[in-house]
């Protein structure tokens, strides 16, 4: 049943102060935030318009966020992945440090047995100068294949250290940042929580406005990769937006352009900011379908071009994999991943 006007107000009302709240623990965003939450708060119903903004600026936020988490988290994957083929290149140092330590006990175990009482005694005792000539050459010999010993255990010993300790400053570094974002992310999620609860109020249960037009473009397909780029982006229409999704069932933004195009045999890193960099940049006039769109400064967003001044993006929390047109938000660049 339909809340009344005067409870509908009330709850909208409390879920305002709500997200007043959580806006302001946001970082760096306390000035905006006391001031956008004061403005829900003073609107007992906020214009769509007004939901719409405030839902972007959070959105927008959280990409930021969502594309740093995801590149952490390839770079996790990429240490560990190092710590693994590290452990296989240590086992052999670890096995040259024994054998050397090994070889020097011997060695000394030699020297032990050869000098009962001294050097000197061992020369003295010798029977003939030529016998002393050769113990001499013995206790020489000894003497640098210890130190050649000596020196190989302490460079494997030392190359083993310093290989494992850039690994484990590495982990730790890249573990840390992780967290950072993790929390990040969870304090965003909670903002959009109490914003998309807002806009089930204003658009009713789908949370979607129904009065949006979208966009019935067909695109035609080429023959090679960058057509089955698009056609596989087309097929994923109407599926959730899910921060860190890479399908088949939700995606995000890079997500989406990544999967699409490891459709077409071409292999992207789920990231934005690396996926500009991994492609060859082009001009706007040099667009074909299949090349994609990076959007905002820093990079926080891509889309597949389609043609005819089209897209499909995963664009922001709560939607779903559309066509839009291509001028959603400002341009960053173009670029061509094959």
């Amino acid at each position: 049943m339909p809340l009344s006007t005067y409870w509908r107000r009330i709850l909208i009302t409390a879920i305002a102060a709500v997200l007043g709240a959580t806006f302001l623990a946001l970082p760096g965003a306390a000035s905006g935030a006391a001031t956008a939450a004061a403005a829900v708060r003073l609107t007992p119903t906020p214009s769509k318009a007004a939901l719409d903004k405030q839902i972007d600026a959070a959105s927008n936020q959280l990409e930021i966020v969502i594309e740093q988490y995801d590149a952490i988290q390839g770079s996790l994957r990429a240490i560990k992945a190092r710590e693994a083929a590290g452990l296989k290149r240590l086992a052999p140092m670890q096995a040259a440090v024994d054998a050397a330590q090994t070889i020097v006990a011997q060695f000394a175990a030699r020297a032990y047995e050869a000098t009962p009482l001294s050097s000197f005694a061992f020369l003295v005792d010798a029977p003939s100068a030529q016998a002393a000539t050769d113990r001499l050459l013995l206790l020489d010999r000894l003497a640098v294949g210890r130190q050649d010993q000596f020196e190989a255990l302490n460079d494997a010993t030392r190359a083993y250290r310093d290989q494992q300790q850039r690994l484990i400053t590495l982990d730790q570094q890249q573990t840390t940042r992780y967290a950072v974002l993790a929390a990040k992310k969870k304090t965003i999620l909670a903002q959009l929580v109490a914003l998309k609860s807002l806009r089930l109020a204003a658009y009713g249960p789908s949370g979607v406005d129904s009065t949006t037009p979208h966009s019935n473009y067909v695109p035609t397909y080429s023959a090679g990769v960058a057509g089955q780029a698009v056609k596989f982006a087309y097929d994923q229409i109407g599926k959730p937006y899910e921060w860190g999704a890479d399908g088949p069932g939700s995606y995000d933004c890079s997500g989406l352009t990544m999967a699409a195009w490891r459709a077409g045999g071409v292999s992207l890193p789920h990231n934005s900011t690396e996926q500009y960099a991994a492609v060859a940049h082009i001009s706007k006039s040099d667009l074909r379908p299949g090349d994609l769109i990076f959007y905002y400064s820093p990079i926080h967003h891509v889309a597949i071009y389609i043609g005819d001044g089209h897209i499909i993006h995963a664009p922001r929390v709560g939607e779903y994999v559309h066509i839009a047109a291509i001028g959603i938000a400002p341009i960053h660049g173009y670029g061509r991943p094959a």
